[in-house]
């Protein structure tokens, strides 16, 4: 196989981050992170970032590296990522790619396409229609004119909900904007790609579990300290932010580690409704992409064991 790039890929949750770091220590790999969130610094607890000790164990790329008050494209992700990836190969080693942001992991993947540029007349009138009708007004256009192209968007990213009724008003669907893309197989790498497939109620539970988790570990002091410096529209998107940034007054009620009664913790319950539908759309992504080999993690099984099969994958795909 040569110039492998690997992809470990899987929703909210899954358990991602553990597997990389024995996939990388076992297969002399560095992480490139294919989280759009993960670029920005300081949002740390809502994002599940890898903590300091774990990006000590393993190197990792595209992690802190702009402030939240930045906005940060797809464009901007697969350029850093591109020489990166290209960078770990000429270093002997393998680049493996983590994430489930499936925008950030089709660009990186395969490739970008030259789509309609900008309309600046018809940008403003849509999102004049989002701030009177609702975001959900606007995304329900979206799924009536390109339904694909609005199962990879969050309904509540206004940005990209807005670009991609932009790009379906040009006349183009969705198939015609992916056509001309330059993959990472067409650049001469060699793509392995492989998913982490949970039960349905186990990947539910962990979710809901880690929005605790977050709250205890003090996810509401992180927003609060992050709130006198800003958020770019595209940081506000992250769950968990988004919620106590929208609800702010609300969470005042619960404690720092989000103990609390009444309204408040309401605000726990809809982060964990929320990343659980996340995560649904996260899938049905991934099962679109036929040359992913989905690896069974059941409960209870450890992640050295899923390490195993992976590796065992990967090592039959390179002999081939």
């Amino acid at each position: 196989m040569s110039k492998p790039v690997l992809f470990l890929l899987g929703p909210s949750a899954s358990g991602k981050t553990e597997l990389s770091l024995l996939l990388a220590r076992r297969l002399n790999c560095e992480i490139v992170s294919a989280d759009s969130m993960l670029v920005y610094r300081g949002m740390d607890i809502g994002t599940a970032k890898p903590g300091r000790a774990q990006q000590k164990k393993v190197r990792h790329h595209l992690i802190d590296i702009v402030p939240p008050r930045k906005n940060f494209s797809v464009y901007e992700h697969r350029k850093y990522a591109l020489e990166k990836i290209q960078d770990i190969l000429n270093r002997g080693k393998i680049p493996l790619i983590v994430g489930a942001s499936g925008l950030y992991v089709e660009a990186l993947w395969k490739g970008l396409s030259d789509h309609p540029g900008k309309n600046s007349k018809l940008r403003q009138k849509l999102i004049r229609h989002a701030r009177e009708e609702g975001i959900a007004a606007l995304y329900a256009k979206l799924e009536a004119k390109d339904p694909a192209r609005a199962g990879q968007i969050h309904p509540h990213d206004e940005k990209r909900v807005v670009r991609a009724l932009e790009i379906a008003a040009s006349g183009k669907n969705t198939s015609a904007w992916h056509q001309k893309r330059e993959s990472l197989e067409d650049l001469g790498y060699s793509v392995f790609a492989v998913a982490l497939e949970r039960d349905r109620a186990d990947l539910y539970g962990r979710i809901d579990h880690r929005v605790e988790q977050m709250f205890k570990r003090g996810l509401l002091r992180e927003v609060e300290r992050l709130r006198k410096t800003g958020f770019s529209k595209t940081a506000r998107q992250a769950l968990g932010y988004r919620e106590i940034l929208k609800f702010y007054p609300l969470t005042q009620t619960l404690s720092p580690k989000g103990r609390g009664k009444g309204e408040g913790q309401d605000i726990i319950r809809l982060i964990q409704k929320h990343t659980r539908q996340f995560a649904k759309r996260q899938l049905t992504w991934l099962r679109r992409e036929k040359e992913i080999r989905w690896i069974p993690w059941p409960r209870g099984e450890s992640a050295e064991s899923v390490c195993d099969k992976i590796i065992k994958e990967f090592k039959r795909k390179k002999v081939s």
